[in-house]
C-alpha cells in the first residue's frame, strides 16, 4: 500500500531494518514462509539459497515449502496431496500450475497457501509477479474471476515483522445491547503485537467483556476462532459451532453484525466471510444459519 508520507515510510522503513538486521546478516534477507500451527497467519523461516539462476531457485524453493516440517509452531504450506506439476518463468512471470487437490482448500487454507507461495518465491531477483493455474485452467477467486498475476503487495501483512514490536489502535466496535435485539458502537484503543493481524485483534476484544455499562458482547461465550484471513478486502472469519449457541433472546443478526460492522471499520475490509466448522461433530452445523458473505449493516445500531 501506498504511504500518504514518504518520511513516515522511511523511518518505517529503517526501524525494520534496524530489529531484522541479525538475520538478514545471516540469510541475505531470503526466508521461506510456512503456515502457523493456528492457521492465522505465516512465520518466516531463514533461507540461503542453493541454485544460481532463478529458475532453479523456483524448484528449490517449491521443493522445500512442500517437505513435511515437524514442528510445534508452523507446518509446511504445500501439503495434504498438493502438489505444484510443473512452473514457468518467461521474462519475469512465473507461472505454478497445481493439480486438482488445490481445489479442496478451504477458503481460508488457500488464502494461507497463496500467500506463503508468493511471498516467498517473489524474492527470487527476477521474478516480477506470481500466476496460479489449477492444470491449464487460472485460479478462480470466490466470483468466479482470475486471480491474476500477484506480488508482495497482493498480500495485506508484513508476516516478517519482529515480535518485540508493538502497535496502537483506536477501533470502533459493536456491542449488543442489554436486551440482545440492537447494537452500540463504542470506541477504544487497542494495544497489541505486530504480529496479530489487525482483524484478528478486533475479534479478540469482541469476545472480552465491555466496560461500559449498558452493552454486552455479542458472541457466545466459549466461542473460538479457529482462522482469520484477509484475502482481496474480504476478510474470512472460521468459528468454531460456539457461534451457534447464542444466549436466549439474543438475534441472530445480532451476533453476525457485531462481527461484521466491527471488521469493516478497518480500512482493508469490505465484506467478511462467516465459516463456521465443526470437527467433532458435523451434525452441530445442522442449525447453522450464520455461514455466509457479509456487507456491513448498520440497521440494527442504536445511539
Amino acid at each position: 500500500m501506498k504511504k500518504k508520507l514518504y518520511l513516515v515510510f522511511v523511518c518505517a522503513f529503517l526501524l525494520f531494518n534496524l530489529v531484522a538486521c541479525k538475520n538478514k546478516e545471516e540469510t541475505a534477507g531470503n526466508y521461506l514462509y510456512f503456515i502457523n500451527n493456528e492457521g492465522t497467519g505465516l512465520i518466516t523461516i531463514p533461507y540461503e539459497y542453493k541454485g544460481d539462476s532463478a529458475y532453479d531457485r523456483v524448484g528449490e524453493l517449491l521443493e522445500a515449502l512442500s517437505e513435511d516440517v515437524v514442528d510445534v509452531d508452523y507446518h509446511n504450506p504445500i501439503s495434504d496431496g498438493i502438489e505444484v506439476t510443473s512452473y514457468e518463468l518467461n521474462d519475469g512471470a512465473l507461472t505454478l500450475h497445481f493439480n486438482e487437490e488445490y481445489e479442496t482448500l478451504t477458503d481460508t487454507n488457500e488464502a494461507l497457501l497463496r500467500a506463503a507461495v508468493v511471498k516467498t518465491v517473489i524474492q527470487v531477483e527476477g521474478i516480477d509477479n506470481v500466476s496460479f493455474y489449477i492444470g491449464n485452467y487460472p485460479l478462480l477467486d470466490s466470483h468466479d474471476t482470475a486471480v491474476g498475476a500477484m506480488t508482495d503487495d497482493s498480500f495485506l501483512y508484513d508476516y516478517g515483522k519482529a515480535q518485540s514490536q508493538s502497535e496502537s489502535k483506536v477501533l470502533t466496535l459493536y456491542y449488543a445491547t442489554e436486551d440482545g435485539n440492537n447494537l452500540k458502537a463504542l470506541t477504544q484503543t487497542a494495544h497489541y503485537s505486530a504480529t496479530i493481524p489487525l482483524e484478528q485483534v478486533v475479534l479478540n476484544c469482541l469476545m472480552q467483556t465491555p466496560e461500559k455499562e449498558g452493552v454486552m458482547s455479542a458472541i457466545p461465550e466459549g466461542t473460538k476462532v479457529l482462522s482469520v484471513v484477509i484475502n482481496e478486502g474480504i476478510c474470512y472469519v472460521t468459528l468454531d459451532t460456539g457461534i451457534l449457541n447464542l444466549p436466549e433472546g439474543e438475534s441472530r443478526d445480532v451476533a453476525i453484525y457485531s462481527l461484521v460492522n466491527s471488521l469493516c471499520e478497518l480500512d482493508t475490509v469490505s465484506k467478511v466471510q462467516i465459516i463456521v466448522n465443526s470437527e467433532s461433530d458435523a451434525s452441530l452445523l445442522g442449525n447453522d444459519m450464520v455461514s455466509g458473505t457479509y456487507s456491513a449493516n448498520y440497521d440494527l445500531v442504536v445511539e
